[in-house]
C-alpha cells in the first residue's frame, strides 16, 4: 500500500511538472538520421514539401489535413527512412523531467519512485511501467494514458489494461519486458520515427480527481507551413492563432508572429528547469528554421471554435 500511495502522489507531481510533447524527441530523430544539428528541421520541411506538392492553397490546406489526421494517412515517413541505430546514451532531456510522450511520463514516475518497477512494451504502439508483488500478483501501473497510478488485482481490469498473474496486457496486447528505460525510450523512438508527421506540444494543467486536462496545445505542422497556437477554453471556446510561414510576411509580420510565439510559451509554461528552457528554444528554432525555408511568415486572423475533440484538432483555413 505504501508503494501504491508513493505512486498516486508521484504521477500527480510529475504531471504537473511536465508536458506531453514529441518535439525533443523529433530533434534527436532527425539529428541522428541527417547529422545537421542547425538545418535538421529543415530536412523535415523539405520531406513535407515533397509529400504535399499542391500549389492551390485551398486544396494545399485540405491535403495536408487528411496528411495528419486522415483515416487512410500515408506510409511517407517524415523524419528519416527507417529507425536508426539511436546513440548511446541517449540525451536525458528526452525523459528527466517527464517532458515527452508517455514513455518518457512513465520512466520519470517510475524512476523518482525507485520501486524497481519495469517497461512494458506492447509493439510498435505503447509503453509503460509497471511493479508486480511476487505474492499476490497484484500490480502497480504507471501509465500516461490515466490520471492517476493504479493497482489492479490479478485478473482484475481498468479500461484499457488487465492484470494476468501480473503481467499487464494493454487493449489485449500482451507486454513485451524491455530491460531498462533506455532501450523503453529506443521503442518510443523507433515508433515516433515512422509515424510522426508533426511536432506537438500539450499544456499540462494539475490533476483534479484523476481528471487529466490540457491547457493548451502548440503544434507545428510541415505539410501546412504553420504553426498553430490554441489559448486554454474559455466558455466552452478556444482561440486559435495560426502563423503562417511563406505567406509575404514584412520583417516587422515576423517580429509580431515571434512576439505572440513567445508570450504563448512563456504563459503556458510548466515548472521551470532545463528541459522546459529546451522544449521553448526549440520551438522557437523551429520558428527560425521555417522563416528561412519558406519566408517571412504572417499572422492568420484568430478563430475561436467549440471545445470539442474533432473542433481541438482542427485547422480553420487561414484569412488574413
Amino acid at each position: 500500500m505504501e508503494d501504491l500511495d508513493a505512486a498516486k502522489a508521484t504521477f500527480v507531481d510529475v504531471w504537473a511538472s511536465s508536458d506531453y510533447t514529441n518535439v525533443l524527441s523529433l530533434k534527436h530523430i532527425l539529428n541522428t538520421n541527417f547529422l545537421g544539428e542547425e538545418t535538421a528541421w529543415t530536412e523535415y520541411m523539405q520531406r513535407c514539401d515533397r509529400r504535399i506538392k499542391e500549389v492551390d492553397p485551398r486544396k494545399r490546406w485540405a491535403a495536408a489535413e487528411t496528411e495528419l489526421y486522415g483515416k487512410t494517412k500515408s506510409k511517407y515517413w517524415f523524419f528519416g527512412e527507417e529507425p536508426a541505430q539511436w546513440t548511446k546514451p541517449l540525451p536525458e532531456n528526452l525523459w528527466s523531467q517527464g517532458t515527452g510522450q508517455c514513455t518518457a511520463f512513465a520512466v520519470r514516475v517510475n524512476q523518482s519512485l525507485n520501486i524497481g518497477g519495469t517497461y512494458n512494451e506492447y509493439p510498435r504502439q505503447h509503453r509503460n511501467a509497471s511493479k508486480m508483488d511476487s505474492a499476490s500478483k497484484a500490480t502497480i501501473i504507471i501509465d500516461a494514458g490515466y490520471g492517476e497510478a493504479f493497482q489492479l488485482q490479478d485478473g482484475e481490469s481498468k479500461d484499457a489494461c488487465t492484470n494476468v498473474l501480473g503481467k499487464v496486457k494493454w487493449r489485449g496486447t500482451d507486454p513485451v519486458e524491455v530491460a531498462s528505460h533506455e532501450e523503453a525510450m529506443n521503442c518510443c523512438l523507433n515508433q515516433l520515427v515512422k509515424k510522426g508527421r508533426y511536432a506537438l506540444v500539450l499544456h499540462r494543467k494539475p490533476i483534479v480527481d484523476t481528471e487529466m486536462t490540457f491547457g493548451a496545445n502548440t503544434t507545428f505542422s510541415g505539410p501546412h507551413q504553420a504553426l498553430r497556437l490554441q489559448e486554454p477554453t474559455e466558455n466552452g471556446q478556444v482561440t486559435v492563432h495560426l502563423i503562417i510561414f511563406g505567406a509575404s510576411g514584412s520583417p516587422t509580420d515576423k517580429e509580431d508572429c515571434l512576439n505572440l510565439l513567445s508570450t504563448h510559451l512563456r504563459s503556458l509554461g510548466t515548472a521551470p528547469g532545463a528541459v522546459r528552457s529546451a522544449l521553448c528554444a526549440e520551438i522557437i528554432n523551429i520558428f527560425e528554421q521555417a522563416s528561412s525555408h519558406w519566408g517571412n511568415p504572417k499572422l492568420a486572423v484568430p478563430v475561436e471554435v467549440a471545445d470539442s475533440n474533432d473542433k481541438l484538432r482542427a485547422w480553420p483555413f487561414p484569412e488574413f
